[in-house]
């Protein structure tokens, strides 16, 4: 019989193997590239800002898929290998060389791996129609239509490249190291991780929230404010720790022999299968791991704006209107005419009130210019008399000092809010002021930036006497006796406000753009207003019940685009999790009828399984979810919405892990049932 014949035999007889193998492969490889497709698409990215926090947060969990994916895939081959390992050993026993062995095995893969890489890439462009179709129409946003993000496939090429040398690498090594007396016990081979160890575990455990901390910190102002790609080696950080913690727990025996040899010996069998598959163990906790952290993560910057949209509002908008008047916008509102819209939408207003802002111009040190990269800044400021008027508050701002008032707490920790130089627009006159206090708060529904600032009514009064007109401006802000019902009358107030500005919209060239900039006025016409200019217009009427309506529909891709990272992550995870299931299943099935032999009773070795699944389904959820929800506190646990935000994360996090206690209960049923009936035969 030729070679060729005898290869074709084993194929033929080993098929499962090789269609699990394919299957796995064309799954990363689609899931990878979809998500890709999706984020390269002009449907996000014409919507997210460059360099803006969802911009890094949505390439960082595309680093960490590739990464969950490549693990997915590996985990797999290192399976497929495991059963290759007898062919192996036939082909040893002819007399054929290790280098003639790879030859052989690396002929075969090199049709499967491309070809399924390919498979993968070419289903992920329906299969992204498909997911994307299902989420809009879920969210009642089937305007937004997907566009291709042609670049995904570049992401998915770079992605099977790597894959294919990995897998064809780990091939070569494996059949290089191996040899006849481990093939012949290659089921008590005992697989060693290097990274096997408690104690690394319990430093896995310390490296997590350091590295999630020291990586969110610059987005607070806490650390690291000047060197925004440091955090990019603290998620390393925190993927090290992960990795350190899931592979600690193949060697948990160790850990309980150290703390009761009764324990250790009650339940020795558990633990040394733990141990004798300690690298899938490793595999499938951290890809899963990783991939539900992904999940709870996903799910509240997608749900949360959306199911809380109320509670935000109310939070963040301190009136349920609030409208900017300037030179040359939105000029001719009058209260007249805004109360006439009012009744006749019958809308009561309430708590009407007209401040004036005084944009003024923050000067840098040159410290400050070498490590912001920039000299000045526009500052938004009022004065101590109208934000008492206006909060009903008594603060009392002392001559040459100022309040600062952020609705983002990291604000408060940076250092270019101390002490602050200054000046009016184009004034060479600079003042130098104190910090007095901060205030947690939106200060202006609607105004640019986080920040505002409180002066001294004297100091308010010298600087804006030394500003150019067009840098003051004057808040309209009022309440409406029911802002849920208030949408006829902010549509009115809307249009007429978008008919009564003349010249136009002004899109760009404010007061600061002028004289710092040199931009000349932009403005778009009201006729070819799009939707998305029209909430990119510094003068557009903000309310509540245009953040909670319009705004929302305008920001949906954001959601949406979060859910799809859900739901993602959560077919991954529920595709690795079965895979393991049903290989523990039948790898530990010999083991298990050896047991049996040796007088252990049914209820020993439902004992164990029982024991291997709580391992398998609920270390990645408890540990998963707890660094999801850590995540996500620690980048919005400084602002005003942080309590809404964990509200709904603990929330979230209940009823995965009531789906995922569900779906143990099943499986282990399914599978304690397969185990002892194979037992008994």
């Amino acid at each position: 019989m030729k070679l060729n014949d005898i290869c074709k035999k084993l194929l033929k007889s080993n098929l499962n193997n090789y269609k699990v193998l394919i299957f796995c492969i064309i799954l990363g490889t689609m899931l990878f590239t979809s998500y890709g497709l999706l984020i390269f698409s002009s449907t996000v990215t014409d919507v997210i800002s460059d360099s803006g926090s969802t911009q890094m947060i949505a390439y960082t969990i595309y680093g960490a898929f590739s990464i969950a994916c490549l693990m997915f895939i590996l985990y797999s081959h290192s399976l497929f290998m495991k059963y290759k390992s007898k062919e192996i050993g036939v082909f040893m026993s002819l007399g054929i060389n290790r280098n003639n062995v790879v030859g052989i095995l690396l002929k075969e893969l090199k049709y499967i791996l491309p070809i399924a890489s390919v498979v993968g890439m070419i289903l992920a462009l329906p299969f992204t129609y498909i997911v994307w179709i299902f989420i809009t129409s879920i969210a009642g946003s089937s305007q937004i239509v997907y566009k291709i993000g042609w670049f995904g496939f570049v992401g998915g090429a770079i992605f099977s490249v790597m894959t294919i040398m990995f897998l064809s690498k780990k091939t070569s090594r494996y059949v290089q190291k191996i040899d006849i007396m481990k093939i012949l016990k290659i089921s008590e081979d005992i697989e060693h991780v290097k990274a096997g160890n408690y104690k690394l575990g319990f430093l896995g455990l310390i490296m997590i929230p350091i590295g999630i901390f020291c990586a969110t910190s610059n987005m607070r102002g806490i650390l690291l404010d000047s060197v925004p790609s440091a955090k990019f080696v603290f998620f390393l950080m925190i993927i090290i720790g992960l990795y350190l913690v899931c592979a600690s727990f193949t060697t948990m025996g160790d850990l309980a022999k150290s703390v009761s040899n009764k324990n250790y010996y009650k339940n020795i069998i558990f633990y040394n299968l733990l141990k004798l598959k300690g690298k899938q163990y490793t595999a499938t906790l951290f890809t899963v791991t990783t991939l539900i952290a992904i999940t709870i993560f996903a799910m509240c910057f997608s749900f949360v704006n959306v199911l809380g949209k109320n509670e935000i509002a109310e939070i963040l908008a301190p009136f349920d209107f609030s409208i900017l008047k300037s030179q040359n916008q939105n000029n001719l509102i009058e209260k007249d005419t805004i109360y006439e819209i009012a009744n006749k939408n019958d809308t009561k207003i309430n708590d009407y009130n007209e401040i004036e802002l005084l944009t003024l111009v923050k000067n840098f040190s040159q410290e400050e210019i070498d490590r912001y990269g920039v000299y000045v800044d526009p500052e938004l400021c009022v004065k101590e008399s109208d934000y008492n008027k206006l909060y009903n508050e008594n603060i009392d701002v002392k001559p040459g000092m100022y309040y600062i008032v952020s609705s983002d707490k990291g604000t408060f920790k940076v250092k270019r809010y101390k002490n602050m130089e200054l000046s009016g627009l184009g004034n060479d006159n600079k003042y130098m002021l104190e910090k007095q206090g901060d205030i947690f708060k939106q200060l202006i529904l609607g105004q640019q930036g986080t920040n505002g600032f409180i002066l001294d009514d004297k100091d308010f009064e010298k600087l804006k006497s030394q500003s150019p007109s067009d840098a003051i401006e004057t808040n309209v802000l009022f309440n409406v006796d029911n802002w849920k019902n208030s949408y006829d009358f902010y549509k009115e107030l809307e249009s007429w406000s978008i008919l009564n500005n003349e010249e136009g919209l002004l899109m760009y060239g404010g007061a600061f753009d002028r004289v710092y900039n040199d931009m000349s006025l932009e403005f778009v016409n009201a006729n070819e207003l799009s939707p998305t200019d029209y909430r990119d217009w510094p003068y557009k009427i903000n309310s509540k019940i245009y953040m909670t309506t319009d705004a929302l529909k305008i920001e949906m891709v954001y959601p949406l685009l979060f859910g799809y990272i859900a739901l993602l992550s959560l077919i991954a995870s529920a595709m690795i999790l079965y895979i393991k299931v049903l290989n523990t299943s039948w790898q530990d099935s010999t083991v298990y009828k050896n047991i049996s032999l040796l007088g252990a009773n049914n209820k020993a070795i439902k004992s164990i399984i029982s024991k291997q699944l709580l391992i398998i389904f609920m270390i990645p959820t408890v540990v998963g979810i707890s660094l999801g929800v850590m995540i996500q506190t620690a980048m919005t646990g400084q602002n005003l919405t942080a309590d809404i935000y964990r509200n709904y994360a603990l929330l979230f996090s209940l009823l995965f892990a009531l789906v995922q206690i569900l779906v143990f209960a099943l499986a282990r049923k399914v599978i304690l049932k397969k185990s002892i009936k194979c037992e008994l035969t």
